[in-house]
């Protein structure tokens, strides 16, 4: 708990969820224990991962926890040494290779029928009966599927992110109480209705996101944000993203790009924004969400006196917001707002003789230019037309326009 001393603190605080149900989001993977094979866990999967291993006796018995979603260095290797980053491959490998589709194994013709599927993001691109089999497929299933209102995180519009983080105050958790009785939280009856974000299903109580250092709720959780911590945070993201956009000269290519830490770096995008005390404008940006780094000392030595042991189920990681939004995110749009403008202009005089504008929406589809290819296939140079085009684009619907709608 907050403190060493047995009789004080909390009595139980949960850390890990097992599955419930289906896995709707690769965020949810971050509760599995993936720190490396190298080190045995001994000592437990220990929640502070930016701890100073040299300081808890035995390397050995320290690994990174949480490590889908999140991006820290690992604390056990010295500056230095050579060797993988757990997390930084992890996040390649899951977030660019795979995704939740929430399809059950007792999906029915029914189900698919009404396009109702356990992730509500997902939509069946048919609902024809022989895609039933498709979609229960782990080859196929990506190509039977639509995301719907996919978020593209090289967004720079705070107001978008300020709607992506917000988006969980839609959703109900589960509170147990200190007697052993238990509370849902549900905006849709009116009961807490800020952005909430739980590392578990279950917790204990809700933290605010000033909770203080001698405060039980910080080790319980979940952590609610308010409206000025969602401005204040979708600032940080907005801005640490054109900061990195332009040190790359590109957007970011790969959600694992986006997630994972860069070289010099020690900690995610995401989990800078969380932690920061001051906008990257240098305007003040609150308390930091996360509850702060760790110092060297791990028992109980801060860095200050306002912050928390980093990794308390009360501070807010990079890893549990995308948990949240993990089903719906992406680093590309498939839908496009296409307008055109066209004039006819006199051949002798060159005035303008008439004006007219259209609007297209274009929505890019699995299937690929060439259809004889299956959806699922690898295109390969042998197939040129797909290799150069891929997947097609299909106009959903066209438009003319007034000029008082420009």
């Amino acid at each position: 708990g907050t403190l060493q001393a047995p009789p004080l603190g909390q009595a139980r605080i949960v850390l890990y969820g097992l599955p419930t149900g289906d896995l709707l989001s690769p965020g949810q993977l971050q509760h599995v224990n993936l720190g490396g094979p190298d080190r045995q866990l001994r000592a437990g999967n220990r929640i502070g991962a930016s701890v100073n291993s040299s300081k808890l006796g035995q390397a050995a018995s320290v690994q990174p926890s949480y490590i889908i979603g999140n991006s820290y260095r690992d604390p056990a290797v010295a500056l230095g040494d050579v060797t993988y980053d757990w997390s930084y491959k992890a996040n390649e490998e899951i977030w660019d290779r795979w995704f939740a589709s929430g399809v059950p194994k007792n999906l029915t013709a029914s189900d698919l029928a009404t396009g109702k599927l356990a992730n509500p993001r997902m939509r069946p691109l048919s609902s024809e009966s022989a895609a039933l089999a498709a979609l229960k497929n782990i080859d196929q299933a990506a190509s039977k599927l639509l995301v719907e209102g996919m978020f593209n995180l090289n967004s720079t519009s705070v107001e978008a992110w300020k709607a992506l983080l917000g988006s969980t105050a839609n959703s109900a958790s589960v509170v147990a109480t200190p007697g052993d009785s238990f509370i849902t939280f549900d905006p849709a009856t009116g009961n807490d209705p800020a952005a909430r974000y739980a590392r578990t299903l279950i917790t204990n109580q809700i933290a605010g996101g000033f909770a203080s250092v001698g405060g039980d709720a910080r080790w319980s959780g979940p952590i609610k944000l308010s409206d000025a911590q969602l401005t204040d945070l979708a600032k940080g993201i907005v801005q640490r993203i054109k900061d990195r956009v332009k040190i790359m000269g590109r957007p970011f290519s790969s959600l694992s790009e986006f997630i994972n830490r860069p070289a010099g770096k020690e900690l995610g995008l995401l989990q800078e924004s969380l932690d920061q005390k001051k906008l990257p404008d240098g305007t003040p940006g609150g308390t930091s969400l996360s509850g702060g780094r760790l110092n060297n000392d791990f028992l109980g030595q801060f860095i200050d006196g306002t912050v928390e042991p980093e990794g308390a189920p009360g501070a807010i990681r990079q890893g549990d917001l995308l948990q949240s939004v993990g089903s719906f995110i992406n680093v590309r749009s498939d839908t496009f707002r296409i307008r055109a403008y066209g004039e006819k202009r006199n051949e002798q005089t060159g005035a303008v003789e008439g004006r007219a504008w259209c609007e297209a929406l274009v929505q890019r589809v699995p299937t690929y230019i060439n259809s004889s290819v299956p959806a699922e296939a690898k295109i390969t140079p042998a197939d040129p037309v797909n290799f150069i085009f891929g997947r097609r684009f299909e106009i959903k619907s066209f438009r003319w326009l007034n000029s008082s709608e420009i």
